[in-house]
């Protein structure tokens, strides 16, 4: 069994059984969702996405099988928590074709659009990416709002 003992001193999130170190960076979904894709998936709190990441060795830029990190989920489910807590981790605005200014454009996630650009230091600004339907744009974030009629964006 890859699972690790249920403690009673650690926070958990429900049906989500933590695995052992030596399992915590592949798939446990149909999608190659990892642990901590699916900890962002389901908005668990940040000590256990820090917990994920630093105790476990957690690869905060692993992609699942559409090429999407884990914080392509924390912006899907507009989480600017997790968000920022995934990038103070070291998680990549740019990783392969994502690109999470593009991706939280698309995903209409105003709030994580602007903490992300407030660290991101003009990173993912001239590129496209993957957007939200696994589609992929050579569309600026820019452009991709202005098509879209978004201008708060």
């Amino acid at each position: 069994d890859n699972v690790a003992p249920e403690s009673t001193d650690k926070a958990t999130v429900p049906g989500l059984p933590r695995p052992l170190r030596e399992h915590i960076n592949e798939p446990l979904t149909a999608d190659g969702n990892t642990y901590l894709h699916e900890l962002c998936r389901q908005k668990a709190a940040p000590a256990l996405i820090i917990e994920a990441v630093r105790d476990l060795g957690a690869i905060p830029d692993l992609p699942n099988r559409h090429g999407l990190p884990a914080l392509a989920l924390a912006i899907a489910e507009g989480d600017v928590d997790t968000a920022l807590c995934l990038r103070a981790l070291g998680a990549s605005i740019v990783t392969g074709k994502f690109n999470a200014i593009v991706y939280a454009v698309d995903a209409y996630k105003l709030d994580v659009l602007h903490g992300l650009l407030r660290g991101a230091r003009g990173e993912g600004l001239n590129q496209g990416g993957i957007l939200k339907d696994n589609t992929v744009t050579t569309d600026t974030p820019l452009l991709l709002a202005v098509d879209n009629h978004r201008n708060d964006m």
